[in-house]
Formats: structure tokens, C-alpha cells, sequence
């Protein structure tokens, strides 16, 4: 056998593996299984009691906001006594509202007005897939434009995310310059270096390359199946050029999104305002948790800096 029918048959065979991890990989990405609505309603009564009292106590409406992909987004709005500033809430992966809300509450000693809504695929919302915030962030220009729409112009809105909601708020921040501030909580900076981190945790794949190989092949598979690639998720990118305030929050023992991606996104912003909270002892998603008191002062102080 010739040594060019062995190099076309480990081609072949590198090919038809690229392919099948690809594929398998790219449907776990992009079509993860979420947690239902109900389940994150009774978590949060479990573990956080004093969210659901507020949210009975507060006046609320239910929204439903028209995607430009065609598809229905479910929100929940909290108007304040006068609806002149919002903070729109972006949640993470796998998950809905519910997860925000205790982020949200913490804006009403301030006379914010509080949008909270599902993303495409995720809660009560509609869509068949996930992007990580490549199709999200004109999800979220239709939140904006929903509340300008309704109350006006002059209107003063934030955003607050968290996880890939961060990364969905940032991925805004790189198109539109029209709104007031951002909170990233532990987010990420770019979808294929987080890929490559779930590979190592999820799948305890540690060579580089191996990593590489998949993600070319899973993210290719991803353009073809569902339209956007991997690279087109880029946070660290979208950050350089926007001047929009940006706070962000990161808990120094993360092991779902290393804390050095907050470092690097927060170097990457040259212009605006800018600042970091690391709260030590925090994992993934539990910086307010960690330390409630220390965390809001951290928000307070922000928005006083940035004159809201």
C-alpha cells in the first residue's frame, strides 16, 4: 500500500471523526437542555424566599415582545412609580427570568423600573436554538426599542447580565451605543475559548489541539446547521470600541468561566467609564450570593459614577 492511500485514508478517517464530534458537540451548544420555567420558579422559592415575596408584593405585568426572527420573547415587566429608568436583565444559559430577578430587586431602592425576559429557546420564549448572544443581542435591541417604544426616548435603561447573558449585553454594546450602562457578572470573552473550557471541564479533553479539532469542525457544522460560528461570538471584541459604563463583577473561584476573562475584558474597554468587583470566594453565578451587602454597594456606587 502506498503512502499516499494511507495519508488519504487517515484523512478520510480524521474527516468522518471531525465530523461525528462536531456534529454531537455543536448540538450540545447549541440546543442544551434547559431548566422548565416552573422548576426555576419553585428553586427560587426554595433557595431565595425573599425574591418571591417581592415579586408578589410588586405590580407587574406580563410582556410579550416580537423578535426580528419571528418569534415571540416572554418577559415579565415591573413599572415603578414613574417609569423613567430600566434595567433590562439578562440571564444565562439553560436558564429563564426567575435567575434575574434577585439582580432586578436589588435596582428598586434606586426608582428603577425592572424588565426581566426569557431568551430565544430558553423559559416560555420561543426559537429552536441557542447562539450565545450571536442572534440574542437583536433580541435584546427589541427589549430597548420595546420600552422607547412605550415611554419614550428619554428614557434611562441598563443592562444587568449574567454568563452568557453578560456576553449577550457586550455582544450589544459592539452594535448599539443607546443605552446608560451594563453590568457584566461573570462573563465570558470569547464563545470559543469557553468552548475550549468546556471541553476540559465537561469532557476532561486537556490537549490543545484536540480541543481545536473539534471546535473547527463543530463550529463550521454550527454555520451550516444554525448559522453562526463560533468566532462570531466574540465579547473581548465587541467591548474595544464602545464607551456605554461598564461594571463587572466576577467571582475568583469560577470554574465555569475563569476569572482572567474578567480581567481581559476589562483591559480590552479603552474608552468610558470602567470598573471591576472580584469577590474572592464566589463560584459561578453566586457573587450576589456570596456577599449580598458588599455586592449592591459595589452597584450603588457604580451608578452614582456614572450619574443615575
Amino acid at each position: 500500500m502506498s503512502i499516499w492511500i494511507i495519508f488519504i485514508i487517515l484523512l478520510i478517517i480524521i474527516c468522518i471523526t471531525g465530523i461525528v464530534t462536531g456534529y454531537y458537540f455543536s448540538l450540545i451548544i447549541a440546543r442544551p437542555i434547559c431548566r422548565s420555567y416552573e422548576e426555576t420558579y419553585y428553586c427560587t422559592k426554595g433557595r431565595e424566599p425573599k425574591v418571591i415575596e417581592t415579586y408578589n408584593k410588586l405590580k407587574k405585568e406580563k410582556v410579550s415582545i416580537d423578535s426580528v426572527y419571528g418569534y415571540k420573547l416572554n418577559g415579565i415587566f415591573f413599572p415603578n412609580r414613574k417609569v423613567d429608568k430600566v434595567v433590562i436583565l439578562s440571564h444565562g444559559v439553560t436558564s429563564n427570568l426567575w435567575n434575574m430577578l434577585k439582580y432586578g430587586f436589588a435596582y428598586i431602592p434606586k426608582g428603577f423600573s425592572i424588565l426581566a425576559y426569557d431568551h430565544r429557546y430558553h423559559g416560555l420564549s420561543e426559537g429552536k436554538s441557542v447562539s450565545y448572544g450571536y442572534y440574542e443581542k437583536y433580541d435584546l435591541k427589541a427589549c430597548v426599542d420595546w420600552l422607547r417604544n412605550r415611554y419614550g426616548n428619554n428614557i434611562k435603561i441598563g443592562l444587568h447580565g449574567e454568563s452568557m447573558g453578560s456576553a449577550i449585553i457586550i455582544e450589544y454594546l459592539g452594535l448599539y451605543d443607546d443605552v446608560e450602562f451594563c453590568v457584566d457578572t461573570c462573563g465570558y470573552t470569547d464563545f470559543r475559548e469557553e468552548a475550549k473550557f468546556i471541553l476540559r471541564q465537561d469532557f476532561n479533553i486537556k490537549l490543545d489541539i484536540i480541543q481545536n479539532y473539534i471546535i473547527i469542525f463543530s463550529s463550521i457544522i454550527n454555520k451550516i446547521k444554525y448559522g453562526w460560528s463560533f468566532k462570531q461570538v466574540s465579547p473581548i471584541k465587541s467591548i474595544k470600541n464602545t464607551k456605554t459604563p461598564l461594571l463587572l463583577i466576577h467571582g475568583r473561584e469560577d470554574t465555569v468561566v475563569p476569572f482572567d476573562m474578567c480581567e481581559k475584558i476589562f483591559n480590552a474597554k479603552k474608552y468610558g467609564i470602567k470598573d471591576k468587583y472580584e469577590v474572592k470566594k464566589a463560584k459561578h453565578t453566586t457573587t450576589l450570593d456570596s456577599d449580598e451587602k458588599s455586592y449592591i454597594d459595589h452597584l450603588y456606587r457604580f451608578l452614582e459614577s456614572v450619574g443615575i
